[in-house]
């Protein structure tokens, strides 16, 4: 199951992965790089489509089997005026995902130039 390909146009969805893994690849001059997996719990794909307008690598169910939540920016304010408590909770647990797995991720796409 494809959450996203490389290349797709960004819609600016932040996913979760509840259950399962997803595998993250780039295709780099003809070949596929594994770059990262996601686990339970783990936020990714977010970035703002006006700062990147396509993204960057593909996201995969591993053997079709993760289950995956995602949540759009007006869920999110929608979420702000309810509740700013429970907004305040999950927007640092997203943030603070989402910069460890961006760290990550960069490190593993470096690692991919260097191999080339």
């Amino acid at each position: 199951q494809t959450v996203f390909k490389q290349g797709q146009r960004n819609d600016g969805l932040i996913y979760l992965v509840t259950e399962g893994k997803v595998d993250v690849q780039r295709d780099s001059d003809g070949s596929t790089v594994d770059l990262f997996q996601f686990s339970a719990g783990d936020f990714f794909g977010y970035s703002r489509p006006a700062s990147s307008p396509f993204r960057e690598y593909t996201a995969l169910a591993r053997d079709g089997q993760a289950n995956i939540i995602n949540f759009d920016e007006d869920l999110l304010y929608r979420l702000m005026h309810l509740d700013i408590g429970i907004f305040y909770n999950l927007f640092r647990s997203i943030l603070t995902h989402l910069l460890i797995l961006d760290d990550s991720l960069r490190l593993a796409v470096a690692r991919e130039g260097t191999t080339e």
